[in-house]
């Protein structure tokens, strides 16, 4: 609403491109990359302008991994600029949260809807997720992620977890 106040306009200067986020971003771009740089192209040529891309969460990451298989002269063509908001570009502990014990549960007028354990399993089902696992190149070797009884997990350390 605040871009609206100031004169841009929705399908003339503003545009979404919403994607199934449960699909990691390298089967997602095959099925999404012709519409989406369809929609980019499409709105450049509209408004003589090149596109000022925003991201936010992890569709940050998405129009990156979208970005690097585009060719230098097609971003230098269609691009002005990307805006990433809150990225996980080194990844999340919620997502590793989420996947292995789910969300709180969602509860509506006192009653559950859906458990933490329906939606933890809910979340395994959603390959994006994993993507989203913090990335052992990011993190200091000592972070701990995941704490048992017995055992500290580091980023490094994630796949004895799964």
């Amino acid at each position: 609403k605040a871009l609206e106040k100031i004169g841009f306009q929705p399908g003339v200067h503003l545009f979404g491109a919403p994607y199934d986020w449960r699909l990691p971003a390298n089967v997602l771009i095959p099925q999404y990359h012709t519409q989406i740089q369809q929609l980019i192209e499409n709105a450049v040529h509209g408004s003589g302008k090149r596109a000022v891309l925003i991201g936010h969460s992890f569709g940050c990451p998405t129009i990156l991994y979208f970005l690097n298989l585009q060719t230098q002269a097609w971003r230098d063509a269609f691009i002005e600029t990307y805006i990433p908001i809150a990225g996980p570009f080194s990844g999340a502990g919620k997502a590793l949260r989420g996947v292995l014990s789910g969300e709180p549960g969602l509860t509506f007028a006192g009653k559950d809807v859906i458990s933490t354990r329906m939606s933890a399993d809910m979340l395994r089902g959603s390959a994006g997720l994993v993507s989203l696992f913090p990335n052992a190149d990011m993190w200091p070797e000592d972070k701990v992620f995941v704490s048992s009884p017995t055992k500290n997990y580091t980023a490094s350390m994630l796949g004895e977890l799964m």
